[in-house]
């Protein structure tokens, strides 16, 4: 039943032309009504007027349907699914309003109204499907084309004897990703992170961003930034440097085009030959990025990089060995921005607010979120209440847009894997980290041991083992972490504790009592009996009388009632009822007999 639902949902894209179609049909029949006014023509005009509203309401239902699938932007989504709706409301007040025969205004207006209505929900199903520059797309690549110059290439210019294929998406010569022309055995770039910059990433934008960006990722990938590109997709990892025959990337694009796997699909733009030998070539340089840490080529290094950036401008010798690392992998800085640079404060300020789009991104997913503090720009996000259902690809996708922003993540009982310690440790302010009960291993302790800002770990209830006792305590940042039942022993537990005695070792071990203090005794305000009630205990349980006070009946044992120290008994509880009204008379009476 669930397949059939997904795939009435994927009707959507066929269903949605059918009440634009027949708006616009609408729209040509009522200008001729002005001319002509025709009751046939009326009828006509209504027909199409509930076919319409039909349409617009199974459109609707079939795109939330499809919408419930992911890999869109779940703003756009929102945005298009509300327009959709004021769509099919109007269609149906508009197929209604035909059936006024008196008055043509409300039924004109209406018409009018979807139409225009119409417009911008067209327009974010585009930006879904498309990307958000689809409609204006023409005229930016124009302006770029009357712009854009012949870039000089080096390398042509020192090997002008071999052949050189430029990819269109840049004009830059794939000779300068591999140090070579196509055809001659790649080096690696000696310009590092600039070949994606200048290379690599047109050509994404051209061929794949409108299907793998922040807005639309199908898949689960985007590749729209260098962070994104490392996280891969629901498949795993799209990229692996050095190894572009094992990249996922490379392999779909190799396919025959008709081939179901084949990326981009069919119909959509296809890379070039010269931009598939460029990417085949970055990846086996090591996939050099920006922002990316696993590269062969050559990196900065960023611990003397940091060093040198936070250290006083007397503390910082001229031929220390970071201001040569820094020297040798950034670009040259002219007088006025060395000046800027001195006088910048050394401590960074804290984050610009995360963008509302990813924030409502987050809870449209359910997920929790809020500040950390009233006037705080960094966040606290909990899984929670969905944790059953999320897995790395889900969590990657929330989180990656805020990670500069977050304090406090709570994972704890989720679906996530050691793929997703990756993003973690790149978080550079995350604080806090619930893991509970999340199937990890020792290698996702062993990511985040990078991670410089992270004070308080839960790995409670994991099916981890003594291996993460030298990477925690090798977490100089952390204060506390909990342990118990996470197949931690006792004995690396205890030397962990010894290692590292600032360190808050929570296992479960430790039973600690405290005298919180005593009650005084219960003192009660009188000792007095009870009104018309004897607490003198019986001499015995037998009754004193044979024959009930009231009736003169046998007694029944079951009815029995304790008075003054005396069991009387009863023929049954209506007697013992009438007794308590007045005891002594009773008690007389039954003397008396």
């Amino acid at each position: 039943m669930q397949e059939l639902i997904q795939i009435f949902g994927r009707f959507h894209p066929l269903v949605l032309h059918a009440p634009i179609g027949m708006l616009g049909a609408m729209a040509i029949i009522e200008m001729l009504s002005l001319k002509r006014s025709d009751e046939s023509v009326r009828r006509v005009f209504t027909g199409l007027a509930w076919l319409t509203s039909l349409a617009a309401i199974v459109s609707v239902v079939s795109g939330w349907v499809l919408a419930r699938e992911g890999g869109y932007d779940q703003t756009i989504v929102d945005r298009h699914f509300n327009l959709g709706i004021a769509t099919a409301v109007l269609s149906l007040l508009l197929a209604i309003s035909s059936h006024f025969k008196a008055h043509a205004s409300p039924r004109r207006g209406l018409l009018v109204l979807t139409l225009l209505v119409l417009v911008p929900t067209g327009h974010f199903g585009a930006s879904m499907t498309h990307g958000e520059d689809f409609l204006l797309e023409p005229l930016a690549n124009k302006g770029m084309a009357d712009t854009k110059h012949d870039t000089t290439i080096e390398a042509a210019a020192d090997n002008p004897s071999q052949p050189m294929r430029e990819s269109p998406a840049a004009k830059v010569s794939t000779a300068a990703l591999t140090g070579n022309a196509i055809g001659t055995s790649p080096l690696v770039p000696t310009d590092g992170s600039d070949i994606y910059t200048k290379e690599i990433a047109p050509i994404f934008n051209d061929v794949c961003v409108k299907c793998h960006s922040a807005s639309k990722m199908k898949g689960g990938l985007s590749l729209h930034t260098p962070d994104a590109i490392l996280l891969g997709g629901d498949s795993g990892s799209a990229l692996e440097p050095g190894h572009p025959d094992d990249s996922e990337m490379l392999i779909r694009i190799r396919l025959p085009v008709p081939h179901k796997d084949h990326m981009p699909p069919k119909g959509k733009p296809q890379p070039t030959d010269a931009q598939i030998a460029a990417i085949e070539a970055w990846i086996k340089a090591g996939a050099p990025m920006p922002s990316s840490t696993t590269s062969t080529a050559a990196a900065p290094d960023h611990a003397n990089i940091a060093a040198s950036e936070t250290a006083t401008p007397e503390s910082k010798p001229a031929d220390s060995k970071a201001t040569t690392n820094v020297a040798a992998t950034t670009k040259p800085v002219n007088a006025t921005e060395a000046k800027a640079t001195e006088a910048a404060p050394s401590n960074p300020a804290g984050p610009t607010p995360a963008s509302a789009e990813a924030i409502a991104a987050i809870r449209s997913s359910l997920v929790h979120v809020e500040p950390l503090a009233a006037d705080s720009t960094l966040l606290v996000v909990s899984f929670n209440a969905i944790a059953p259902t999320v897995d790395d690809a889900m969590a990657a996708k929330l989180l990656l847009p805020i990670k500069d922003n977050l304090a406090d993540v709570s994972l704890g009982r989720t679906k996530v894997t050691d793929k997703i310690a990756d993003l973690l440790a790149t978080m550079p302010r995350l604080r806090r980290l619930d893991l509970r009960a999340t199937p990890i291993t020792p290698a996702a302790i062993n990511t985040l041991a990078k991670s410089s800002s992270l004070q308080e770990l839960i790995l409670a209830q994991t099916k981890l083992c003594d291996d993460i006792a030298p990477a925690l305590c090798g977490m100089t940042s952390l204060t506390h972490v909990y342990l118990w039942n996470a197949g931690v022993s006792a004995q690396s537990i205890a030397k962990l504790r010894t290692d590292r005695p600032d360190l808050d070792v929570d296992a479960g071990d430790r039973l600690v009592t405290q005298n919180l203090g005593t009650e005084d005794p219960l003192k009660f305000s009188s000792d007095a009996p009870l009104p018309a009630v004897s607490i003198a205990a019986p001499a015995s349980l037998e009754p004193i009388n044979k024959v009930c006070p009231v009736t003169g009946n046998p007694i029944n044992p079951k009815y029995l009632v304790l008075y003054d120290g005396k069991v009387v008994g009863f023929c049954c509880p209506n007697c013992a009822k009438d007794f308590w009204t007045d005891p002594e008379a009773c008690l007389a009476a039954l003397k008396g007999k």
